[in-house]
Protein backbone atom coordinates (compact mmCIF):
# COMPACT_ATOMS: atom_id res chain seq x y z
CA UNK A 1 0.00 0.00 0.00
CA UNK A 2 1.08 3.63 -0.93
CA UNK A 3 -0.20 6.21 1.48
CA UNK A 4 0.50 9.74 0.86
CA UNK A 5 -0.06 12.34 3.66
CA UNK A 6 -0.04 15.90 2.91
CA UNK A 7 0.17 18.26 5.88
CA UNK A 8 1.88 21.11 7.42
CA UNK A 9 1.78 19.88 11.09
CA UNK A 10 5.01 18.04 10.08
CA UNK A 11 8.82 18.97 11.07
CA UNK A 12 9.84 21.14 11.93
CA UNK A 13 6.90 22.13 13.44
CA UNK A 14 6.49 20.54 16.82
CA UNK A 15 3.71 19.58 18.74
CA UNK A 16 1.09 16.58 19.24
CA UNK A 17 0.07 16.27 15.63
CA UNK A 18 3.95 16.30 14.32
CA UNK A 19 4.92 13.60 16.98
CA UNK A 20 1.40 11.08 15.82
CA UNK A 21 2.82 11.82 12.28
CA UNK A 22 6.66 11.37 13.26
CA UNK A 23 5.78 8.09 15.51
CA UNK A 24 3.16 6.67 11.96
CA UNK A 25 6.53 7.56 9.65
CA UNK A 26 8.66 5.45 11.67
CA UNK A 27 5.91 2.43 12.27
CA UNK A 28 5.76 2.55 8.22
CA UNK A 29 9.78 2.00 7.95
CA UNK A 30 9.17 -1.34 9.41
CA UNK A 31 6.71 -2.83 6.74
CA UNK A 32 6.40 -3.32 2.96
CA UNK A 33 3.88 -0.22 2.49
CA UNK A 34 5.69 2.99 1.57
CA UNK A 35 4.60 6.29 3.43
CA UNK A 36 5.12 10.19 1.99
CA UNK A 37 4.71 13.00 4.20
CA UNK A 38 3.80 16.30 1.84
CA UNK A 39 4.58 19.48 3.66
CA UNK A 40 3.64 22.49 1.63
CA UNK A 41 5.48 24.87 3.93
CA UNK A 42 9.08 23.13 4.49
CA UNK A 43 12.03 21.48 2.16
CA UNK A 44 13.92 18.93 3.94
CA UNK A 45 17.09 17.60 3.10
CA UNK A 46 17.24 15.10 5.85
CA UNK A 47 16.23 11.34 6.03
CA UNK A 48 12.72 12.41 6.13
CA UNK A 49 10.44 12.12 2.89
CA UNK A 50 8.97 15.69 3.68
CA UNK A 51 8.70 17.92 0.42
CA UNK A 52 8.08 21.38 -0.01
CA UNK A 53 4.59 21.42 -2.27
CA UNK A 54 3.01 23.77 -4.63
CA UNK A 55 0.05 23.90 -7.08
CA UNK A 56 2.36 22.15 -9.35
CA UNK A 57 3.78 19.26 -7.16
CA UNK A 58 -0.59 18.55 -6.05
CA UNK A 59 -0.72 18.47 -10.15
CA UNK A 60 2.01 16.16 -10.69
CA UNK A 61 0.88 13.96 -8.23
CA UNK A 62 -2.60 13.93 -9.63
CA UNK A 63 -0.93 12.94 -12.94
CA UNK A 64 0.92 10.22 -11.83
CA UNK A 65 -2.35 8.75 -10.11
CA UNK A 66 -4.26 9.25 -13.36
CA UNK A 67 -1.71 7.78 -15.61
CA UNK A 68 -1.15 4.78 -13.71
CA UNK A 69 -4.47 4.30 -12.80
CA UNK A 70 -4.25 4.72 -8.85
CA UNK A 71 -7.49 3.87 -7.00
CA UNK A 72 -6.30 6.48 -4.89
CA UNK A 73 -7.27 10.19 -3.90
CA UNK A 74 -5.09 13.40 -3.04
CA UNK A 75 -5.95 15.39 0.70
CA UNK A 76 -4.50 18.11 1.41
CA UNK A 77 -4.38 19.55 5.13
CA UNK A 78 -3.04 22.50 6.36
CA UNK A 79 -2.57 26.02 5.32
CA UNK A 80 -5.79 25.65 3.18
CA UNK A 81 -8.22 28.48 3.53
CA UNK A 82 -10.46 30.18 1.90
CA UNK A 83 -8.32 32.60 -0.68
CA UNK A 84 -6.38 29.44 -1.71
CA UNK A 85 -8.91 26.70 -2.10
CA UNK A 86 -9.92 27.23 -5.43
CA UNK A 87 -6.19 26.66 -6.37
CA UNK A 88 -5.89 23.37 -4.56
CA UNK A 89 -8.98 21.87 -5.83
CA UNK A 90 -8.14 22.94 -9.70
CA UNK A 91 -4.88 21.39 -8.81
CA UNK A 92 -5.74 18.04 -8.59
CA UNK A 93 -6.85 17.55 -4.71
CA UNK A 94 -9.86 15.50 -4.00
CA UNK A 95 -10.13 16.57 -0.48
CA UNK A 96 -9.10 19.46 1.28
CA UNK A 97 -8.83 19.66 5.25
CA UNK A 98 -9.72 23.43 6.23
CA UNK A 99 -9.82 22.98 10.11
CA UNK A 100 -8.30 26.36 11.28
CA UNK A 101 -10.11 28.55 8.68
CA UNK A 102 -13.46 27.57 10.18
CA UNK A 103 -12.28 27.42 13.90
CA UNK A 104 -11.13 31.11 13.03
CA UNK A 105 -14.25 32.06 11.25
CA UNK A 106 -17.01 34.21 12.37
CA UNK A 107 -19.78 32.43 10.17
CA UNK A 108 -19.24 28.92 9.16
CA UNK A 109 -21.92 29.34 6.65
CA UNK A 110 -20.29 31.64 5.27
CA UNK A 111 -17.28 30.16 4.80
CA UNK A 112 -18.88 27.24 3.44
CA UNK A 113 -20.65 29.22 0.93
CA UNK A 114 -17.21 30.91 0.08
CA UNK A 115 -15.80 27.74 -0.69
CA UNK A 116 -18.08 26.15 -3.00
CA UNK A 117 -18.41 29.33 -5.05
CA UNK A 118 -14.67 29.48 -5.72
CA UNK A 119 -14.14 25.78 -6.27
CA UNK A 120 -17.32 25.72 -8.88
CA UNK A 121 -19.68 23.80 -6.62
Amino acid sequence: MKIVLITDDFYPKLGGISNVLFNLYNHFLNTKHKLIIFNPFYESKNAFKVIKLRKYKIRDLKNIIMKNNYQTEIEVDGGVNVDNVADVVHAGADIVVMGSAFYNSPDYSETVRKVRERCGG
